[in-house]
């Protein structure tokens, strides 16, 4: 059994435990979700073969996992920048650097997928 990842549990409790966060975070995963399937869909089409399930879940899990590395990553360059002036600032942003790159992002990806799911029947079980 894999080890788990706190840094990866203790961000998926935290948007889980804002209404706010979560239901942004769950229709970034929706909208990205959608995007993924129409892009499959269109090569599908130009290409003539249908696509291989689990290439397609892979696919939307890197999208996913994508988007909210983005998201979050983004959120927390705006609170300190690694090369402030202010010695503790410029801590602080290598710190959140570090821990932003220690995040199963593949991991939250599923997370959220398996939320989505929850409530769109387009998305097969055990996504």
């Amino acid at each position: 059994m894999a080890e788990r990842n706190h840094l990866t549990d203790t961000l998926a409790l935290a948007v889980d435990n804002d209404r706010k966060e979560l239901d942004a975070v769950l229709a970034l995963t929706s909208s990205t979700l959608d995007l993924t399937s129409r892009t499959v869909k269109s090569l599908e089409e130009g290409l003539g073969v249908a696509a291989d399930p689990e290439a397609v879940r892979v696919q939307h899990r890197v999208a996913v996992a994508g988007a909210l590395k983005e998201r979050y990553h983004d959120k927390f360059l705006r609170l300190c920048q690694p090369d402030d002036r202010v010695f503790t600032v410029k801590v602080a942003g290598m710190l959140l650097n570090e821990v932003v790159g220690e995040i199963d992002w593949f991991d939250l990806a599923a997370h959220y997928i398996s939320k989505v799911a929850e409530y769109r029947d387009d998305i097969p079980a055990g996504f």
